[in-house]
């Protein structure tokens, strides 16, 4: 009986310590400097700090090489996964943003911190660019100006504009609105 509690113990202090440490991974990513050279390695995401992925970026080019913490201001783009990250000036200050469309609209998001209830939740600030602007002239979409930001950034699109006057999009389809956009700008 005591043998069994005390591999129930130790198991239990294994499971516990891989849950803490694994948190902390390595993913197969690249990174883009500001010359534009691309680099192939591993990114490090932490599941409980997702917000870091829009501030910072930690990369080594293999396992055992030394790695190094980037920011905004020293990097073009970063990517793993499926997902993009590139340095936008945001707010008067470059952060990266995770690009979620890109086509005549580029469609960004911004996850941030914030309390709430006593709580430290996650949000999002969507940014709209216009591809066919000369200027880097992010827009910042707001849940309570959607409709109108919105039905201005895609009046081009008739029926699309239309919809978005009856309210068939609100602010949680903003990346199906541009979707939808950028596949009628795309047969035009």
């Amino acid at each position: 009986m005591k043998k069994i509690f005390i591999a129930l113990l130790c198991s239990a202090g294994i499971l516990s310590n891989t849950s803490v440490y694994g948190q902390i991974t390595f993913v197969k990513g690249y990174i883009i400097d500001l010359k534009g050279d691309t680099s192939k390695g591993e990114i490090r995401q932490n599941e409980k700090k997702e917000v870091d992925n829009y501030s910072k970026v930690y990369f080594r080019v293999s396992e055992q090489a030394e790695g190094k913490t980037y920011r905004a201001v020293r990097l073009k783009e970063y990517g793993f996964g499926g997902q993009t990250f590139i340095q936008k000036k945001v707010e008067g200050e470059f952060d990266f943003v995770r690009v979620l469309a890109t086509g005549e609209l580029n469609l960004y998001e911004v996850k941030y911190e914030m309390e709430q209830v006593g709580k430290v939740v996650l949000d999002s600030d969507f940014y709209v660019e216009k591809s066919t602007d000369s200027k880097e002239n992010l827009i910042h979409i707001k849940s309570g100006k959607f409709k109108k930001e919105m039905s201005e950034l895609t009046a081009k699109d008739t029926n699309l504009a239309q919809d978005l006057e009856q309210k068939k999009y609100d602010y949680s389809a903003i990346q199906d609105v541009v979707d939808a956009y950028n596949q009628w700008a795309k047969k035009q």
